[in-house]
């Protein structure tokens, strides 16, 4: 393992100082094709895999996963995507180890992203929901779940499919993930509560698909898991905003069953000291991200949206005096996003910086 990440790390550049990085990158840039050929080459050597082993593919499969997170690459990926999707389906099918299946689907879904398909859809997606219900793994299935959504979106799916793959992930959510063979697994529940959240953001009407998403979401609330507990409640605001939303377009009411001030209510109890054992760590976590969810419960405000700030300005007296009475001026978006995701060796290396949010 230590030999894959040597090798993405001599790739990017990052075993050398500071200053000699820019003079490398300068003159990296200033050739133009270095990490254009490297990328080709790896695309090449995913393709052979008759005189390739396991820990080869393994680290082609880092590499090109580290390439296409670092490069916009369209042009690259797009001349040859049937083929990449091919060799990256293989591996998927019939990899040598874990590692191998669950880069390969990771690939798969930067590919798809990168280049995007109206074709392919039909071609794979059996095949992936394949992997997802029959093989082993967690990880698999959780990395395989990952991969159905953006195929259904990125790979020529249809809308129906689009609501087909949402029902089947819900069934993964209300069974904790027992209707893929792995029975209370947190995050094959995670990766089927966010790949959820991700392809109903991009259905212009969910209100025939919510009612029993509803009721999946609410019971995880009571999850001993904290990333599935934060994640349902994140889906949770999601639907209220979109009922919102769809109220405010069309004059009709989303009829949800639920109360937002008992879910509000229902949440804080869940993230109190006393709450099933929780550690103080992951009652942190929760009242963190379930502040977030309750503002946009309550505000109709996105993710990590502060309702605090500073009394505004009064312009009529100079731009400095400040009015106690006045208005707040409040500091509005404050989410950290995720800007990258490296999987090595089963773990994550995250990226992350502070930007303005879009609502949930």
């Amino acid at each position: 393992m230590h030999d894959l990440r040597l090798k993405v790390l001599r790739e990017s550049g990052k075993t050398v100082s500071p200053a000699r990085r820019v003079t490398r990158t300068v003159f990296d840039e200033s050739q133009g094709a270095v990490w254009t050929q490297i990328l080709q080459d790896r695309i090449v050597e995913l393709q052979d895999r008759k005189r390739s082993s396991v820990k080869g593919r393994e680290t082609a499969l880092v590499s090109y996963l580290h390439l296409l997170k670092q490069h916009y690459a369209d042009r690259q990926v797009g001349s040859s995507s049937h083929e990449i999707v091919t060799a990256l389906m293989r591996s998927v099918r019939s990899g040598g180890s874990t590692l191998e299946k669950s880069l390969a689907l990771q690939a798969l879904q930067v590919t798809l992203l990168t280049s995007p398909s109206d074709s392919l859809y039909d071609d794979i997606y059996q095949q992936i929901e394949t992997a997802c219900e029959d093989d082993e793994s967690a990880e698999v299935k959780a990395a395989a779940i990952q991969a159905m959504a953006v195929t259904a979106l990125y790979g020529g799916g249809s809308e129906t499919a689009a609501e087909e793959l949402l029902e089947f992930l819900v069934g993964v959510v209300e069974s904790d993930g027992e209707s893929v063979g792995a029975g209370d697994n947190g995050d094959v529940v995670v990766a089927a509560l966010q790949s959820w959240a991700f392809v109903a953001s991009q259905i212009d009407d969910i209100s025939e698909l919510v009612s029993a998403a509803m009721d999946a979401f609410v019971e995880q609330l009571d999850s001993t898991d904290v990333d599935v507990q934060t994640s349902a409640g994140f889906n949770i605001a999601f639907i209220f905003e979109a009922a919102r939303d769809h109220e405010e377009e069309t004059g009709e009411v989303m009829n949800l069953q639920y109360d937002p001030k008992r879910l509000i209510s229902r949440m804080a109890e869940a993230s109190k000291p006393a709450a099933k054992g929780t550690s103080r760590k992951d009652r942190r976590h929760l009242r963190k991200n379930f502040a977030s969810i309750v503002t946009s419960l309550e505000h109709g405000k996105g993710p990590g949206y502060s309702t605090s700030g500073r009394p505004a300005s009064n312009p009529h007296t100079g731009g400095s005096k400040i009015e106690h009475d006045g208005d707040v001026q409040e500091f509005g978006y404050r989410e950290k996003l995720r800007v990258g995701i490296l999987w090595v060796g089963g773990s994550r290396h995250i990226s992350t910086t502070t930007q303005p949010s879009q609502t949930f």
